[in-house]
């Protein structure tokens, strides 16, 4: 290492242990590195879930019938059968917005 790398060196430790000793927390590369981790982890978890279930699709798409633009967005519809009709028509208003 070159003299300037040791003194560079020297001068990052003593900026950590200052704050250290205020009860500081640096965020770089301490935090920095934890959520890198965390997002990688988080990428390979999905991934692997994504190879084991499959995605609950419908039937193809028929050119011939255009279907009701409140029935398919969101679901909405068939979660809402339940509902009552002053709820599902205000859901259908907030989330079916054009």
């Amino acid at each position: 290492m070159t003299e300037e790398q040791v003194q560079a060196t020297q001068v990052a430790a003593e900026r950590k242990r200052e704050a250290m000793e205020e009860g500081k927390v640096l965020t770089w590369p301490d935090l920095v590195y934890a959520e890198f981790l965390s997002a990688v982890f988080l990428t390979v978890v999905l991934f692997v879930v994504s190879l084991v279930f499959d995605a609950p699709l419908e039937e193809p798409s028929n050119p011939n019938k255009t279907p009701t633009p409140v029935l398919v967005c969101l679901g909405i519809s068939s979660a809402c059968r339940r509902c009552s009709f002053t709820l599902t028509l205000g859901l259908r208003a907030f989330f079916c917005r054009a």
